[in-house]
């Protein structure tokens, strides 16, 4: 790690070194690909400086001089840092970004290469470029490993290098209450909702249905939240079955009045098992994974391996009787 008083950037590109890592990419989405996201999760402002809602930041281990090919489109060669937005945010970025740290690429301007090609035309091949699978959706990783096509790797970071950085100084997470939403107001009850899904489930061959917007578990539970600014939604996840529906969220934003909203839900479906759990998405994925084998009950969710200290539980649940 750096010196006491050096840069975030600077702090980063210490922890590339360590991990043989050339490159990091730093996105502005949150693990359910938000456009807006909670104060803990605006990873690339902290890092940059730079607070507009769209755009990707790039820190390379060390500055990439005298390569083959490299020309003024793609910044300066002493600089290490870029920020790659688009033309709505050009002038805020000039003005919020430390020209010693982070040079803007103006995204969709004839001329400057896209993130994949900058990063495959300053690193040496068989670098290794960094990413948080967390918070990567599949587009933007299948998009860098079609460009990459072996020259550069792909590395899924097991935590992430910026958060590392932050430390405690990082924003807790929101402990908003959850809000339950009437059905006179929403127009259709949850487990209503719930059987439409499972019906668009038979008529695709689905299985499992993993619902991670933020914005679908809140209308699928007619829940409302208030984890992100201005938006009326809540970390969580949600994972239907036909014969099980699981929402995952911390359980202490369950007031009274939602857990006997949940309670209810489920005991007028008999097809339904609901609980909740942290909303972890290892927890999640061990939890799939494990069903889908028949290895453990839907029940005996695994403990989250991520929160810490890991969030308590509390389960409402109804069994489907025996026919």
């Amino acid at each position: 790690m750096s010196a006491a008083g050096a840069s975030p950037a600077a702090q980063l590109r210490a922890l590339l070194a360590k991990n043989n890592l050339a490159a990091v990419i730093v996105p502005t989405a949150d693990a359910h690909q938000s456009e807006y996201v909670s104060d803990a999760d605006k990873r690339r402002a902290y890092l940059t400086g730079f607070t507009g809602s769209a755009g990707t930041a790039v820190v390379l281990a060390e500055p990439f001089t005298g390569r083959e090919g490299v020309d003024e489109s793609h910044g300066p060669a002493d600089v290490t840092g870029r920020l790659f937005t688009d033309g709505r945010y050009f002038l805020q970025a000039v003005a919020q970004l430390d020209a010693k740290e982070f040079a803007l690429m103006k995204s969709g301007v004839d001329g400057v290469p896209k993130l994949e090609e900058f990063l495959l035309a300053v690193l040496p091949a068989g670098s290794r470029v960094a990413v948080d699978p967390q918070i990567t959706s599949v587009a933007a990783l299948k998009a860098l490993k079609d460009a990459f096509k072996g020259a550069l790797s792909v590395v899924f970071l097991e935590k992430n290098l910026v958060d590392e950085v932050w430390g405690p100084s990082r924003p807790a997470y929101s402990d908003a209450p959850l809000m339950l939403v009437p059905e006179a107001h929403s127009g259709e009850s949850s487990a209503s909702k719930v059987q439409r899904v499972r019906q668009k489930m038979v008529q695709n061959k689905a299985a499992l249905l993993l619902a991670s917007a933020l914005d679908e578990v809140a209308w699928l539970f007619n829940l409302r939240g208030g984890d992100i600014p201005f938006n009326p939604v809540f970390r969580s996840y949600a994972l239907i079955a036909q014969d099980s529906c699981t929402l995952y969220v911390d359980p202490a934003k369950v007031t009274d009045e939602v857990g006997k909203h949940l309670a209810t839900r489920c005991a007028s479906d008999r097809t339904t098992r609901c609980w909740l759990t942290c909303a972890c998405t290892r927890s999640i994925r061990a939890w799939a994974a494990a069903r889908a084998c028949g290895s453990t009950p839907p029940s005996a969710a695994p403990p989250c391996r991520r929160c810490s200290p890991p969030s308590p539980r509390r389960c409402w649940r109804r069994t489907t009787p025996s026919n």
